[in-house]
């Protein structure tokens, strides 16, 4: 026999020990012992009530995980300062399934999905356990309710047990009954019109009903640029009509609002933000946001109108204008751009996107000015995971985008590019979190001294290489100033550490060239810095050394996402 000091004297609380004893057993035995709760100070009454129980206890506790054939013995002694109990107990070998049969009769018999969660029953063989078993019958009833077998039923209710033959048997038949289907759909909504709500609830009278539908669908109209909340509710009782009526409760966003933000960046100083936006022009669900920004190196004007489309919670089409000037230590620009675009969110987190921008751009790079007019089909996917909406640990960020022009078609320049950019964060340890980001681009062009600077690939700053000046990294002219590259690759290396609740230092390496050719002439910054993780966002501020060209120690201050 194993033995084991279940209590020993202490003046607080026993101490329990389980030597050469299955875990399983121990935590078991300990769970039901109601002796366990006690300790030295405990009542005469309390202690004697618990002794009584004791045996009882132990053989439930010992039953519930197979083991229906124990021999124990429980030896009881006290003194002045406390009491001891010292058991001895021989579990005995387990009760094990001998037979496991379950058919499924009516509706449900051919159903795909209930015939898994069968397929989860206990094996011959294997050890019997009364938890596993409720959990399995409990996860079939709920798998019941979930697919509409409202008139479902599972018998026997009972296991049927032969302690002396150290068997058990399962037998069990589901009567699934009729599956219901989607009765009435009621949408409580008075804001948008019959054709939205249509394309917005995909849940449809007559189908076969499953919650799973329900909560997608609750999901999705959460997720959607629309609403604010939503609930799905289904109240199934049996009935002649076999249906269960589905209520729908929307509540939608906020119609009108309006915002104001300043913030500070070494790339283009301080800056100040307004903005109006409309998220129910009309009942159909059209939208409008306008927005304006001033900093001395960018200020421009957008506006943008936006409607759903067949599937307004996955589809929207967007129309854009932008007034934009933009004056750095490389370049000057005025520009206008109208565009169209239609966005699409694909499976996994991804989004399409395609269109059509027209734009007009009187700009100086260098000392040589131009004027350029564009028509670019554009194409973009993107993707963003992360674990938090805010200050995330772990995550990613993916951008590839198109854009061309044809001077066979409005535009004055021929050129392809494509650009491609990737960023990760992943966490070290429990403090500690890896920044990780590249980008590349490459453009195909004509007549390279025609493209605007939007077109042009510059690196260097705070979201590039830091060390270098705003977009102070590329081709240089005869005169020694930059007039920006075809091509760019860039990547860097950060390494952040949380030092408080909201605070964190970090220490990065950039590497990066915008360049024309295929030799990248590599411009490299390392350096530290101090991260304040707002509730709205981190605010970065770094010092950094440039290894390479003009060399020097730079500030860098940002404010932003890290995806």
């Amino acid at each position: 026999m194993a033995f084991f000091s279940l209590f020993s004297f202490s003046s607080t609380h026993a101490d329990v020990r389980f030597p050469e004893l299955p875990e399983a057993i121990k935590a078991n035995v300990r769970a039901y012992l109601t002796l366990d709760d006690l300790d030295c100070a405990a009542a005469s009454a309390d202690v004697t009530r618990a002794r009584r129980l004791a045996s009882n206890e132990i053989s439930a506790a010992l039953q519930a995980i197979g083991y229906y054939n124990p021999e124990f013995d429980l030896a009881f002694d006290q003194n002045e300062d406390c009491w001891q109990a010292t058991l001895s107990l021989e579990p005995g070998e387990p009760v094990r399934y001998r037979n496991v049969s379950i058919e499924v009769q009516g509706a449900g018999e051919q159903d795909i999905r209930l015939r898994d969660e069968v397929s989860k029953a206990p094996t011959v063989g294997s050890v019997l356990h009364h938890g596993d078993y409720t959990t399995f019958k409990r996860s079939l009833q709920r798998m019941l309710a979930a697919r509409g077998y409202v008139e479902s039923r599972i018998e026997p209710s009972e296991l049927l047990v032969q302690p002396s033959e150290r068997s058990v048997d399962l037998e069990m038949v589901i009567y699934t009954g009729p599956r219901y289907s989607v009765g009435q759909v009621m949408i409580d909504d008075t804001v948008f019109d019959a054709g939205l709500l249509d394309r917005l609830v995909f849940l449809r009278s007559g189908k076969p009903f499953d919650r799973a539908e329900l909560t997608r669908q609750q999901q999705n109209l959460q997720s959607s640029a629309l609403i604010r909340s939503a609930r799905v509710e289904a109240d199934a009782k049996p009935n002649a009509e076999h249906v269960i009526d589905v209520r729908v409760s929307i509540e939608p966003v906020e119609r009108i609002g309006y915002f104001v933000g300043a913030g500070v960046s070494t790339d283009r100083g301080p800056r100040l933000r307004g903005g109006y936006r409309n998220r129910r022009v009309n009942s159909r669900g059209h939208q409008i946001d306008v927005d304006l920004r001033a900093s001395p190196v960018l200020s421009d004007f957008s506006a943008r109108y936006r409607r759903p489309l067949e599937n307004p919670l996955v589809e929207w089409a967007s129309y854009q204008l932008v007034l934009s000037s933009e004056s750095t230590d490389t370049s000057d620009s005025d520009a206008a751009q109208l565009g169209w675009e239609r966005v699409r969110v694909l499976s996994d987190q991804w989004i399409s996107t395609y269109g059509v921008q027209a734009s007009q751009t009187r700009f100086t790079v260098a000392d040589a000015d131009d004027q350029t007019t564009l028509l670019m089909p554009v194409v973009g996917l993107s993707r963003r995971t992360a674990d938090r909406p805010s200050n995330p640990r772990r995550g990613t960020a993916t951008d590839i985008n198109l854009r061309a022009a044809s001077s066979a078609i409005v535009s004055t320049t021929d050129f392809f590019q494509l650009y491609v950019r990737q960023r990760v964060l992943y966490p070290i340890g429990r403090k500690g979190r890896l920044r990780l980001w590249a980008e590349a681009g490459y453009t195909w062009r004509d007549d390279f001294e025609e493209l605007p600077p939007e077109i042009r690939f510059f690196a260097g700053g705070d979201n590039s290489v830091r060390g270098y000046d705003f977009e102070t990294i590329g081709p240089r002219n005869a005169e020694g100033q930059v007039i920006g590259g075809s091509r760019l690759a860039a990547g860097s290396i950060e390494y952040e550490h949380d030092i408080a609740a909201s605070f964190g230092l970090a220490a990065f390496f950039d590497i990066g060239s915008a360049f024309e050719g295929s030799a990248p002439d590599w411009q490299r910054g390392t350096g530290v810095g101090v991260v304040w993780r707002s509730p709205v966002g981190p605010l970065r501020a770094y010092v950094a050394h440039a290894l390479d060209g003009e060399r020097g120690l730079r500030l860098h201050i940002s404010f932003g996402a890290d995806l």
